[in-house]
């Protein structure tokens, strides 16, 4: 596990302990980098 100030790194096995087994985390929203161009649709 990671964490910053802003997100968190969790392996699946750590997502499971947290919230029960089969959980699977979903993107609040895109990710956007400095110097990254926004997806294309």
């Amino acid at each position: 596990m990671g964490i910053s100030n802003r997100h968190v790194h969790l392996a699946q096995q750590d997502v499971e302990a947290l919230f029960g087994k089969g959980y699977s985390l979903t993107p609040f929203k895109p990710l956007r980098q400095p110097g990254s161009s926004p997806p294309s649709t």
